[in-house]
């Protein structure tokens, strides 16, 4: 179920997430699905899931991470299932849960991060740091600064804190932001 925020593109806009009919299934049980969406830069958009099994799923699909076993995803002009790496360049996803950065190995998280993406170091501390200024030092919100240290377009969250919103919101005016949520949990949800 969209729960949809900030989402009122004309039809040509670029979008940065499409989304059409994808749904994941395993041993012919569907697990996720099915989604439709059409997201463009500078807008977001939630996804309530029925339970965290189908979050986690539909986040990892908007991400290019987990391919749909039917219908389509594309990021940006790309197909992750075609072209993953070119995909997954336009991406930060920041899984749900302890994503294992803390403030002790943050720089380090960063430096490895801008080597991963081949991106100027010190041009990944600067933009991670102003994400930690911005969204503050709990663990989620560091491993979302590490993720967003190569600037990309399209920011995927897995089930974030409803706190982190709406000030990623106003740090990253143009960027197309994705998250997923629970439905019964989205009454105290507010981005």
């Amino acid at each position: 179920m969209l729960l949809e925020r900030n989402v009122e593109a004309p039809p040509q806009a670029d979008a940065m997430l499409r989304a059409a009919e994808a749904c994941f299934a395993r041993d012919g049980a569907l697990l996720a699905g099915p989604f439709s969406a059409t997201l463009p830069s500078g807008k977001s958009l939630a996804y309530g899931a029925r339970n965290a099994q189908e979050a986690r799923i539909v986040a990892r699909m908007a991400a290019g991470i987990v391919k749909p076993t039917t219908g389509s995803i594309s990021i940006g002009e790309y197909n992750p299932r075609v072209q993953p790496v070119q995909a997954k360049r336009l991406v930060a996803f920041a899984f749900g849960g302890d994503a294992g950065v803390v403030r002790s190995n943050f720089d380090r998280a960063v430096s490895l991060h801008a080597a991963l993406w081949g991106i100027d170091a010190a041009s990944a501390h600067a933009h991670a740091n102003l994400i930690r200024s911005v969204l503050g030092d709990e663990d989620d919100a560091l491993a979302l600064a590490v993720a967003l240290a190569h600037a990309p377009p399209l920011v995927v969250l897995e089930l974030p804190r409803a706190a982190l919103i709406a000030p990623l919101r106003r740090a990253l005016p143009n960027a197309a932001i994705f998250w997923t949520t629970i439905t019964e949990t989205h009454a105290d949800f507010s981005p």
